[in-house]
């Protein structure tokens, strides 16, 4: 009996009573490879690109495109392939048929599965060999080619008894076709959403959550949804690393879904057919992967709600009338009678329980998540992300390859998510301890946030993001700036070689922009070396004078087509800003003695515009008060206070509200004139005492704006 289930008069007479299902596969893969070929070739000879970089166009289509237009295709193939041959099993009539011949279900199953291969790699293969012999017509033919032509099909397949076995296990765990869609979206949609939700609770209640696609609920959220881990496999497959690991995890979770699908069809109770779920068993599971979840959210959305202080009472109501509500949903649905509806009720308040359980572990924080850091023995290295600290300043993240050309970072992330390795140190270490367990600092201008990596052994990354005040980030900055190499990334742009002359503008107090003359860039550039090579820790965390913009423009990098221009040599765009400093002895005083403008002061400063901030803690809301200084004493200690706000670094402490600078400004034209001078900060320590005898009236309710009406 097994050698007819293989037989080709099988596969002819199935073929017959389902020709569109092949025909389907055909037209998808028809569209994926050889249109989807011609549209490409077209769309490149119309821009011009050169022969050259056709080539490396057409590799990456098969690399990249190809892959993910077939992946589509495959996906869906393999989900109307396995609906249309095992939904005869919500048909009691049907399935009592099927079952009634003489064949057990190990063979209808392997037939079934065997015709569905032979239906979907037909046509798969004809239209592959299609689009081979298109590229082939127009030049572009290898066996390198022929190879990615082969692992693409390889991961095609793959992907496809991945999903197929998914729709055959959900087709004989549910007994009707509503069940059956209503979990299909659950294996879908449920684990991103379970990850989603506890990530919104660990970024309430715990401190210095930071979630990433890297921990546990990434992990969740990835691999446990077919549609995300597709999506994962493709990025993996794009890069061309570690394709045999990825070959073999794919196999690996298609034959174990295989397996578990086979067990649920072959045991499955025909009488079922028509009920919500076949196994009775399934029910209290689905149940509570349903109401605890949903209770969470629920609960999360009343305590978020609310802007009182009466959040807890509102989660609290919200979670039991939610999940009473969601439960009495099931259980209609389970028996589709609404007398049932509180059936189950001890079911019921366990989910209660365990929610209630659940959130108490997130609010009070009992597995120790904000406090936790790992040993300093058992850190291998230790990654910042900068991005909330180098407000102002725009580090690029190019390199220089072994063969003088230059590449742009590529880890997967945007630029938020980018980490700098830095040296680890202890005292850098006994900072982000006493972070991780004060928690003292409040929101205003005199904090940042900062994500940091722990790598420790085995692989392990501990991901944290602390809220650090201007003095923990000065402390921080000084040991990261110890580090020679994140110096030498910062300033990379002196290491361009000399053919490629670049631009630098200078940025003062004044939002003047200035920039540096041709004849006078190598010995500014020169200058700059020798300082940064003598500069100390303490000199990249002092106030900068001045913000330098630098444009290489395009440096020429190896093709890829990212980064092709049609016609032209491929390239990277190079540009960024950093800080100057007064330390900086050489350069400032060559920059002073070619007439370039440093900032050491507000000068000639008309009126400043303060905005105080004040809290109305009846309505639960903040008000902006204005008030406008122009008197000569006050301006001239105002003059003394205000630092620019671009030239405002995470490490300086200033006070809480800004200023508005409006300056006199003199020409040959027009003579003297108010100008816009931009934002600013007050430092700390040199606030009149004027700013903050006006900073408590105005939370008194003494002070009004004074803003005249123009």
């Amino acid at each position: 009996m097994k050698s007819k289930i293989f037989s080709n008069k099988n596969i002819v007479t199935a073929f017959k009573s389902q020709a569109w299902l092949p025909l389907f596969i055909a037209v998808g893969f028809l569209f994926a490879l050889p249109v989807a070929e011609l549209v490409m070739l077209g769309r490149w000879e119309h821009v011009n690109y050169t022969a050259g970089q056709m080539k490396i166009l057409y590799a990456n289509l098969w690399r990249d495109g190809f892959v993910l237009t077939g992946t589509i295709v495959a996906m869906a193939s393999a989900f109307v392939n396995g609906a249309s041959s095992f939904l005869y099993l919500y048909s009691r009539r049907k399935a009592d048929f099927y079952h009634s011949l003489p064949v057990n279900r190990k063979q209808i199953f392997l037939q079934r599965l065997f015709t569905g291969l032979v239906f979907y790699i037909i046509p798969y293969v004809i239209m592959e060999f299609l689009a081979v012999c298109i590229g082939a017509s127009r030049g572009f033919f290898s066996l390198g080619l022929m190879g990615m032509a082969v692992k693409m099909m390889v991961f095609h397949l793959l992907e496809y008894l991945l999903i197929y076995f998914c729709t055959v296990f959900i087709l004989s765990m549910t007994g009707n076709i509503l069940m059956g869609i209503l979990c299909s979206l659950g294996i879908v949609f449920y684990f991103p959403a379970l990850s989603y939700v506890l990530g919104i609770y660990g970024d309430v209640f715990f401190k210095n959550y930071y979630y990433t696609s890297h921990g546990i609920l990434g992990f969740l959220s990835t691999y446990f949804s077919p549609l995300c881990a597709a999506e994962r496999f493709l990025e993996i497959y794009r890069k061309g690393e570690g394709e045999i690991l990825l070959f073999f995890g794919i196999f690996l979770a298609a034959a174990v879904i295989g397996i578990i699908s086979f067990l649920a069809f072959e045991k499955r109770p025909l009488e079922k057919a028509g009920n919500a779920l076949v196994y009775s068993w399934c029910e209290p599971v689905v149940r509570f992967m349903v109401i605890i979840p949903a209770g969470l959210g629920i609960g999360l959305f009343a305590y978020m709600a609310p802007a009182g202080e009466n959040g807890t009472v509102w989660a609290v109501a919200g979670t039991v009338f939610g999940m009473v509500m969601i439960h009495g949903i099931l259980e209609t649905f389970y028996h589709f009678d609404f007398r049932c509806f509180l059936h189950k009720k001890l079911q019921l308040v366990i989910s209660i329980v365990a929610v209630a359980a659940i959130a108490f572990i997130f609010k009070k924080d009992l597995i120790g998540y904000g406090t936790y850091i790992p040993e300093y023995e058992d850190i291998e290295c230790i990654s910042l992300g900068l991005y909330d600290v180098n407000t102002y300043e725009s580090i690029p993240e190019i390199f220089r390859t072994e063969g003088g050309k230059y590449e742009e970072k590529q880890d997967g992330t945007n630029r938020r998510e980018m980490f700098t390795v830095v040296e680890k140190t202890p005292k850098m270490y006994e900072v982000l301890r006493k972070v991780s367990e004060e928690d003292t600092v409040e929101y205003g201008e005199n904090m940042c946030y900062i994500p940091v990596r722990f790598d420790t052994g085995l692989g392990r990354k501990i991901y944290r993001q602390y809220a650090i005040d201007s003095s923990q980030c000065r402390m921080l900055m000084e040991e990261v700036c110890r580090d020679s190499d994140y110096i030498n990334w910062k300033y990379g742009f002196l290491n361009i070689e000399e053919k490629y002359s670049g631009n630098f503008t200078l940025s003062n107090s004044l939002m003047d922009e200035q920039i540096i003359k041709k004849g006078e860039k190598e010995e500014f550039l020169e200058n700059l070396r020798k300082d940064i090579k003598d500069a100390n820790a303490e000199t990249f965390t002092a106030l900068p004078c001045a913000l330098l913009y630098f444009d290489y423009g395009i440096l020429p990098s190896t093709s890829h087509p990212e980064n092709m221009i049609p016609g032209k040599a491929s390239g990277v765009f190079y540009s960024g800003s950093v800080y100057l400093y007064p330390e900086f002895r050489r350069t400032v005083a060559f920059l002073k003695e070619k007439g370039y403008y440093l900032f050491e002061g507000i000068e000639n400063l008309e009126y400043a515009d303060v905005y105080y901030t004040k809290e109305n803690k009846e309505e639960d809301t903040l008000e902006m008060i204005t008030i406008r200084y122009e008197e000569k004493k006050q301006i001239e200690e105002l003059e003394k206070a205000i630092i620019p706000e671009f030239l405002t670094p995470s490490w300086a402490e200033t006070e809480d509200f800004q200023v508005e600078i409006t300056y006199i400004e003199e020409n040959d034209t027009y003579g003297s004139y108010p100008a816009y001078g931009g934002m600013g900060h007050i430092l700390k320590d040199k606030v009149p005492d004027f700013i903050l005898e006006d900073s408590v009236k105005v939370q008194e309710g003494l002070l009004e704006s004074n803003i005249p009406l123009e």
